[in-house]
């Protein structure tokens, strides 16, 4: 859990780790949320379940966007369709659903460095807890917790800005390459006309 959670507070916003982190929870996600959508696919709740856990999962492992897409949109249009009352549940369900879905793809970056540094910090502060209880120190565990708890949410935060800071997303490192290349192209361009311009004045200096 250490290991794993430094992994995480370090790393985990990078579409690899994420993906590692992200799967377990959209298959408990699945679990949970595919009983109440046993009745749209005329499944049982035990099949539904499954079937949601397994698209879950499948969708982290492979574009873990998509499954922020349907985390975010579910949340949305729960509260749209609450909002809108049950006899027109579906009318707020499906702006609330679509709506929280694209703002989750638009802050993408901020939600995976979030929720990465979340877990690692609750991974890395669960094995120092496991390591501390198997010592003399075994009462600070129980008797610390809101301790803890603080240091947890540290650790969270300092991983936020350590990550913003010194671990660009994938495509932040594409900009930046795609930037540095352009500049450098310009300075060879500039080089070249410069290079040009001192050949045609000594070819002029030797006429």
């Amino acid at each position: 859990m250490i290991g794993g959670g430094l992994i995480a507070c370090l790393a985990g916003g990078r579409r690899f780790p994420l993906r590692i982190l992200l799967a377990p929870l959209a298959i408990l996600g699945g679990y949970a949320l595919g009983p109440r959508a046993a009745p749209l696919v005329h499944l049982s709740p035990q099949y539904a379940s499954h079937l949601a856990a397994g698209v879950a999962g499948t969708c982290a492992l492979i574009w873990p966007p998509c499954v922020l897409f349907l985390a975010f949109g579910a949340l949305g249009g729960l509260a749209g369709g609450e909002l809108s009352g049950q006899q027109e549940y579906w009318i707020g369900f499906i702006p609330g659903f679509l709506l929280a879905g694209v703002l989750a793809l638009v802050i993408a970056r901020i939600v995976a460095v979030a929720v990465s540094s979340v877990l690692g910090a609750l991974m890395l502060v669960g094995g120092l807890l496991r390591v501390v209880s198997i010592t003399r120190l075994a009462p600070l565990v129980d008797g610390a917790l809101a301790l803890w708890v603080g240091l947890a949410g540290c650790m969270a935060i300092v991983a936020m800005a350590f990550q913003f800071r010194f671990n660009p997303s994938e495509d932040e490192s594409g900009r930046a390459q795609r930037k540095a290349d352009k500049l450098k192209q310009k300075e060879l361009k500039v080089e070249d006309k410069a290079r040009e311009k001192r050949f045609k004045q000594y070819g002029a200096k030797g006429s």
